[in-house]
């Protein structure tokens, strides 16, 4: 009999632990689906119509999806964001893997050394945009110094400017955002 008592205070308990955590998670689970399923399913409904924003929608049927298959600036968005894709899965992942690797060895200074990788992650995205674009500006960034000590291989070089540049300044400055993260991340699986 006091088994059977105990095993049902026990049924009792955890039923409680999962309502509590059920009420915690709800409004989060509300939120989300407010602020990013309902747009998301949205934006699939109004894919098929023809829509300003403030009449009605019509609905066009395949007539939007044939016009963007024939879009050029579709496809090059499209071959810009996999190369995006392969870039920031790979670069900062195995950067982070060697980072971690070489911060498990040290064994003095390790805390400082994980916060120096850390920084980057915890600055703020706008803070970090600014600071790189100061340092990759042609006219006051690392070009313009060099110049001035009369080191010119930078001078034609427009990191944001030139649409070839571009896309890798940008990815190379998210990269350096995002590795700290994964280094301490995947230090913190190697211990």
């Amino acid at each position: 009999m006091t088994t059977i008592t105990l095993e049902a205070e026990r049924r009792r308990r955890r039923r409680g632990r999962r309502l509590v955590a059920i009420a915690f998670a709800l409004p989060a689970l509300a939120l989300n689906l407010l602020v990013i399923a309902g747009p998301a399913a949205s934006s699939f409904y109004y894919a098929w119509t023809d829509w300003n924003g403030f009449s009605f929608p019509e609905f066009t049927g395949l007539e939007n999806a044939k016009r963007l298959v024939e879009d050029a600036t579709f496809w090059n968005a499209l071959g810009h964001n996999f190369i995006w894709l392969a870039i920031f899965l790979s670069v900062p992942t195995i950067m982070g893997l060697v980072g971690a690797f070489m911060l498990s060895r040290i064994k003095r200074g390790a805390a400082l050394f994980r916060v120096v990788f850390f920084i980057p992650y915890v600055i703020a995205s706008v803070v970090n945009a600014q600071i790189w674009k100061s340092l990759l500006d042609p006219a006051t960034g690392i070009a313009a110094q060099l110049d001035k000590l009369g080191i010119t291989f930078l001078n034609d070089v427009f990191f944001f400017g030139d649409s070839n540049l571009s896309l890798y300044s940008v990815a190379f400055v998210d990269n350096w955002h995002y590795w700290g993260f994964l280094v301490v991340l995947f230090l913190a699986a190697m211990q």
